[in-house]
């Protein structure tokens, strides 16, 4: 199971490590890599699309 957290980078990053406790308990295997999106709401166009920038798609390329 993948996770991708919005927020604050250091309280997405903690949300993801609790719900992957939960996740081992019941038997699913959590990815290790994770995404993490901070300040979601200045990525969001009004169109309501998520438009990547520069860092995101350096970093989805080093990920690939």
């Amino acid at each position: 199971m993948g996770f991708a957290s919005c927020g604050a980078v250091p309280a997405g990053t903690r949300a993801v490590q609790m719900l992957k406790r939960v996740i081992t308990a019941v038997k699913l295997t959590p990815v290790s890599e994770s995404v993490s999106i901070p300040f979601l709401s200045q990525e969001v166009g009004h169109d309501g699309q998520l438009h990547t920038g520069d860092v995101m798609d350096r970093a989805a390329a080093v990920a690939a």
